[in-house]
């Protein structure tokens, strides 16, 4: 099934959704929290390969910084 839409949850003894949300925003990546450990991520019509890469690379560094 192809979707544009990727869940994912946190591990509890990390960062929380809330905190990751802010800071992929400062990023201009926007992410969802439906819960305090998970997100979901989503693409819309002209979004590239390359800025799916860009977009885990924040992810990956915001992550990184606990």
């Amino acid at each position: 099934v192809r979707t544009n839409m990727v869940l994912f949850e946190l591990r509890p003894n990390g960062i929380d959704a809330e905190t990751l949300v802010a800071r992929a925003e400062q990023e201009g990546v926007l992410l969802q929290d439906r819960s305090k450990y998970a997100l979901r991520a989503a693409t819309h019509y002209g979004i590239e390969r390359a800025d799916v890469e860009r977009a885990l690379n924040v992810i990956s560094r915001a992550l990184s910084s606990t």
